[in-house]
């Protein structure tokens, strides 16, 4: 990771984007392989194993969010206090960022939620195929947007990823010394 974005607020954003990954490989792509067949080829066993990995990503994954959501919250608390309007305003983008995550996971999971719910309280109802697919990759889905709105909404934050992601060092090369004195006086990544 670049010194830059060497922050606990970008550890704690890796750790949810490896868990999300987690969750995507583990549960997504069971799911497409299982639907396409028919039924879950991994017997009982793969079964088992497949909830274990599924829920120990997920419920990293939703910590990681209530982590990220709690030092927010502690952070726009005390912006009442901060003279510097250029701090105030990267802060709020921030937490205007972890915000649109947490409404995200809340549209991907709530319909998945209400159908376990209905099936739960009323486990004779009948449900159509489809109906009790769409809520599943809709919640399955919801790794991807994370990575997605994080960089988008943090422009240092992409500026030194994406081209990491990609295999290209470029501006990193060119950028080093004009962006360290900028950098310096600001030692928060924000999506500025």
């Amino acid at each position: 990771m670049h010194k830059q974005l060497r922050q606990p607020l970008n550890y704690a954003l890796v750790n949810m984007a490896v868990a999300d990954l987690g969750t995507a490989m583990t549960g997504g792509v069971l799911a497409v392989v299982n639907n396409a067949q028919g039924y879950f080829s991994l017997g009982r066993t793969g079964c088992v194993m497949e909830g274990f990995a599924v829920s120990l990503c997920g419920i990293t994954s939703l910590c990681t969010v209530a982590l990220i959501a709690v030092e927010r919250m502690f952070v726009v608390s005390k912006m009442a206090c901060l003279e510097d309007g250029a701090v105030a305003k990267g802060e709020m983008k921030v937490a205007f960022m972890v915000v649109l995550m947490v409404l995200t996971f809340l549209i991907s999971w709530l319909p998945y939620a209400g159908l376990s719910m209905l099936v739960v309280y009323n486990p004779d109802v009948e449900i159509h195929p489809l109906v009790g697919t769409v809520p599943v990759y809709l919640a399955k889905s919801s790794t991807v947007y994370n990575p997605i709105i994080y960089i988008y909404l943090n422009k240092q934050f992409r500026k030194y990823t994406v081209p990491f992601l990609l295999c290209w060092r470029g501006p990193f090369e060119e950028d080093e010394t004009s962006e360290m004195t900028i950098e310096s006086s600001n030692n928060k990544v924000s999506p500025t």
